[in-house]
């Protein structure tokens, strides 16, 4: 009992620690923002002064492998125009005996920690997913702030293309996006962190500009971007329980730079827009034949983007095709970046054992992309992208219906190995998320997914495993006004 007291009174000076990072940052984004709208709080004060408040609370059962779980998940939501924000705390109870470790509190017995503590202390990046969304702002406004869970093309995608920070449910983080207009100017920046409490996995940003030609059918539209990711381990008996960075041995970085320029046509009243492009990118931190030192690279690429719009449907098509260097490849921050650079960290090769030392070889780059809209309901998508040599060749198709009753979600995704006999360490991953409301505040809801884990026994293996989970939820709005 003494253990358990000291475990929960241990929650204070995490918690206050936790507030202060949020707030601070969430205040920092917003005075950015502010600073270089062009409207200040002008466009704020036409909001109407609405707000929901959302309580919810649920019960399911999840099996991760041989392990099963009881959940009692607590969510909390505030929704109005200006801002929102939603909290959801996935409590998971053991059904199975666990295997403690002598670091491990004493609530692990019957909690599971892999969700809150790493090596026995509670960890800031972990609790940060209690944060599942923020909002700060709008689309359509002049600046506008979100977090929690990114997926994000920059540009024309030479660096930044489809990144998403939560692709992996145990390894997932509370990520923010800003973007703003600079007053006075047709400029627009965007930035963002794969992480914005603890150590960022990924930092980037870009300024763009659009500028109408003659009578506004033609457009110029121009960027520059750099993406940055100083928090990377060079081996994978470096990483922590489940595959957490580890702060202290942090010995590798990647970094990157991109501009981009293109054209943009709108024929027969929008119902057409075609998008001619090209752009160059500049990386360093990957190799050409698995040196321990990362190498500079350089490529170029011009492609094509096509928008149809039809009544109820909506169309949209890209290719790309470009030329690379050594140590060079177009849009390194992908859908798997995250998964990646754990995974890959397992020896397989005396060619290169990690994701920036693999050989990198020169050649031509090649990228297809088709998409979906059906009413507002119905999308879907199916890219490819084949790098020289189909190293790191990826596969990702999704298709999601969203309706005020029913959600459904499917996802696969699947990268071809980057060395010749890397065999068991394709970093694929399927996913299934579905919920429907069956009456009133209550519904039903379930997610699988099938994709690696990190085992640490007396050698370090991903395997492939399979993460189920259903149950049931209760919410209600309790406030509006």
């Amino acid at each position: 009992m003494g253990a358990s007291a000291s475990a929960l009174f241990s929650l204070g000076p995490l918690l206050q620690k936790f507030v202060v990072s949020t707030l601070r940052t969430l205040l920092a984004g917003l005075l950015f923002l502010i600073a270089f709208s062009n409207s200040g709080f002008t466009q704020e004060s036409q909001f109407a002064p609405q707000l929901a408040i959302i309580p919810g609370v649920g019960l399911d059962v999840r099996s991760l492998s041989d392990d099963l779980y009881l959940g009692t998940p607590v969510s909390l939501e505030f929704q109005s125009k200006p801002a929102a924000l939603k909290l959801h705390a996935p409590i998971f109870w053991n059904l199975n005996p666990p295997n403690l470790s002598p670091n491990d509190p004493a609530a692990c017995a019957f909690l599971r920690c892999d969700d809150w503590w790493v090596n026995g202390e509670l960890d800031v990046v972990r609790v940060s997913r209690v944060i599942q969304s923020f909002r700060l702002g709008h689309g359509d406004s002049d600046f506008f702030v979100r977090g929690g869970a990114l997926d994000l093309k920059l540009g024309q995608g030479l660096l930044v293309n489809g990144y998403h920070n939560q692709i992996h449910w145990d390894l997932r983080t509370s990520g923010v996006y800003g973007r703003s207009t600079i007053w006075g100017t047709p400029l627009q920046i965007a930035a963002f962190a794969g992480s914005f409490l603890g150590a960022p996995s990924v930092l980037g940003g870009r300024i763009s500009a659009s500028h109408p030609l003659g009578a506004g059918a033609l457009k110029v539209d121009w960027g520059v971007e750099g993406v940055f990711d100083p928090y990377m381990n060079s081996q994978a008996t470096d990483l922590g329980h489940m595959g957490d960075l580890n702060l202290e041995k942090i010995d590798r970085r990647l970094g990157a730079g991109a501009a981009d320029v293109a054209l943009s046509f709108d024929l027969l009243e929008q119902l057409l827009v075609l998008k001619p492009y090209m752009g160059t990118s500049l990386l360093n931190g990957f190799s050409h034949y698995g040196q321990s030192q990362g190498e500079w690279g350089l490529g170029g690429l011009g492609g094509l983007q096509l928008w149809l719009t039809l009544p109820w449907v909506g169309l949209y098509v890209e290719t790309f095709l470009g030329g690379s260097s050594d140590a060079h490849y177009f849009a390194p921050f992908d859908v798997t970046y995250e998964l990646d650079k754990r995974v890959s960290l397992v020896p397989t090769t005396t060619e290169g054992d990690n994701f920036l030392y693999v050989p990198r070889a020169g050649g031509i780059n090649q990228g297809y992309e088709v998409g979906f809209q059906w009413s507002d309901a119905l999308t879907g998508s199916l890219k490819l992208r084949i790098p020289p040599q189909e190293r790191g060749a990826l596969f990702h198709g999704k298709v999601q219906w969203q309706s005020a009753d029913l959600q459904l979600g499917a996802q696969w995704i699947s990268k071809k190995r980057w060395t010749a006999i890397q065999a068991d360490h394709d970093p694929s991953v399927a996913l299934f998320e579905g919920a429907m409301r069956i009456f009133d505040d209550w519904s039903v809801w379930g997610r699988y997914a099938y994709c690696p884990h990190l085992s640490q026994g007396q050698e370090v293996v991903w395997q492939n495993t399979h993460d189920a989970l259903f149950g049931v939820m209760w919410r209600r709005q309790v406030s509006a006004k």
